[in-house]
């Protein structure tokens, strides 16, 4: 039982530092693109905020053809993501974004003002 609950506390903080770690950029959706395929999502953050003022799109690898942050098909809330940076986009208001090492999106959130 206790090999149990010390599997679950590592898995705890194993996760929450991918996001701990990997940067939080907050700025307006631009160049917003899908693919052919209809599940490849990629798009550019423009005017980030003083919190972490750039990205090096070309440090991105999560898709092969653009040098772009990418939502992943596989997760399962993807849908409600995309819907998320639509929404953003054409409002033109801003979104906070968490990604990983290859620039695909870990957390994506609607900032408070």
């Amino acid at each position: 039982m206790m090999k149990l609950k010390y599997s679950l506390m590592l898995s705890f903080f194993l996760s929450f530092s991918v996001v701990a770690n990997s940067g939080w950029y907050e700025g307006k959706v631009g160049d917003l693109a899908s693919g052919y395929d209809g599940s490849s999502v990629a798009f550019r953050l423009f005017e980030l905020t003083a919190e972490n003022p750039q990205i090096d799109y070309s440090k991105c690898t999560c898709n092969p053809s653009w040098n772009m942050l990418c939502l992943n098909p596989a997760r399962a809330n993807v849908n409600r993501e995309f819907s998320m940076l639509l929404s953003a986009y054409s409002a033109g208001t801003n979104v906070k974004v968490a990604l990983d090492t290859s620039c695909n999106i870990v957390a994506i959130i609607l900032p408070v003002k």
